[in-house]
This record gives C-alpha cells, structure tokens and sequence, in this order.
C-alpha cells in the first residue's frame, strides 16, 4: 500500500529530522494508529472488518451493534425451527430479496400462520416474518454505518498524507544531501 509507505517514510523522517528546523514545521501527526490500521489493512482479504478494535469507537459501536444483530438473527432461526419443528428451515440473504426463512417442499405443511411467502423455488418456498424484517432493517443500517465509519478513517488518512505532502519533499531533500 503506498500511502503506508508513505506514512512509514513520515515517521522515520520525522525520528531522523529531531532537532533540525523542517522539524519544527511538522505538526503533531496520530502516525501510529494509522500505520497500525495500515498494516491490518494490507493483510486483510476477506475479513468482515478489517479495522483493529480500538482504533474509532463509533467504528467499535457499530462492528458490536452489527454482531449482536446477527446473533439474533440466529436465535430467531433457532427459535422458528423450535417452535414449527421444521428443523432444516434456515435463514438465508440474497441482494435482491434480503433476509428469508427457507423451508423445502416436504416441510410446507408445517408452515406457522405468521410466515408470509416471498418467493417460490424449484425445492422449497422463501418466506419472511416481521421480527425477521425487523433485524433486516436494523443489520442493514449497521452495515451502512460501518461502512461510513470505514470510509470516514480512510478519507482521513488520505488527507493526512496530503496535507503532509510538501514537508515530505522537504524532509527528502534534506536528507538527500
């Protein structure tokens, strides 16, 4: 990643400009929590938040909010599959028709008052409930504010390279010579 390199360059110009007047014009730089987001990032390949917990606690909330959601969107599966006896029934997510309850042909007999049909399939039919929808609404909001907080943390650290720019080439000049 070329901004952590950059951001690592910064800091051990920044060791090495100690008592030189560029110094002076360098302005207090959070470097640390950022190289250390940085190098997180750059091992990350599908990792479901790539941030280190403790680097923005609205980022920290949001990560919490979001797996206390999906545990209940388990306990809500565990309990329908109690309650119905349909033990195969599980929930699934597509893009197009959000969180479901799927349940194969053989169990649809079973189907509780309270599932209402939201698409058929070859195997089986999908049906949605409003607790269900209800955690859909709020697993859907908490994934939009983590990736605002994401997008927030890096926008900051490309301003923070950028603003540092100028003292950057400075700092390699000096050091050049």
């Amino acid at each position: 990643c070329h901004i952590a390199h950059t951001l690592n360059a910064l800091v051990a110009i920044n060791h090495l400009l100690d008592g030189h007047p560029l110094a002076a014009h360098s302005p207090p730089l959070p470097l640390d929590g950022y190289l250390l987001l940085l190098n997180k990032l750059s091992k990350v390949t599908k990792d479901k938040n790539p941030f280190e917990r403790g680097f923005k606690e609205t980022l920290d909330t949001a990560v919490n909010t979001l797996a206390d959601l999906e545990n209940q969107l388990l306990a809500l599966q565990k309990n329908e599959q109690q309650t119905s006896g349909i033990h195969n029934l599980h929930v699934g997510y597509t893009r197009v028709f959000g969180y479901y309850f799927e349940v194969t042909k053989s169990k649809l007999n079973q189907i509780p008052p309270h599932f209402k049909r939201k698409q058929t399939l070859a195997g089986g039919e999908r049906y949605v409930t409003d607790a269900l929808k209800n955690i859909e609404e709020k697993l859907l909001f908490a994934q939009a504010q983590i990736a605002d907080e994401e997008k927030k943390i890096f926008l900051e650290l490309t301003q923070l390279v950028f603003k540092n720019v100028s003292l950057l080439q400075q700092a390699c000049v000096y050091l050049a010579q």
